[in-house]
């Protein structure tokens, strides 16, 4: 397998409030961010419409970032500037290009 995604799908109006929590949860985490990648897009045709795309080596490594008890906190945090409900998807990466 090549990797595992997990997008993270949710609308919001305050993307500032968003980035400032996030900026804080990567500070915090440091090393123990295992993430190899992530983005923050907003959808040209839905404006306020926003994923998080994170790059992860492994499934094991995605659960071991998302049990981490401050991975809690601050999606709890984020959940409070969001209008509406969250999507998750967690996706195996089959090939690359």
């Amino acid at each position: 397998m090549a990797g595992f995604v997990q997008v993270v799908q949710f609308t919001t109006s305050d993307i500032g409030a968003i980035e400032e929590i996030a900026d804080r949860m990567r500070e915090d985490l440091g090393t123990d961010f295992r993430a190899t990648r992530s983005s923050v897009a907003e959808d040209r045709d839905r404006p306020g419409n926003f994923m998080i795309v994170a790059e992860f080596d492994s499934y094991e490594e995605a659960m071991t970032q998302s049990n981490d008890p401050r991975m809690g906190r601050y999606s709890a945090e984020m959940a409070e500037h969001v209008d509406g409900p969250i999507t998750f998807y967690n996706l195996d990466v089959k090939f690359t290009n």
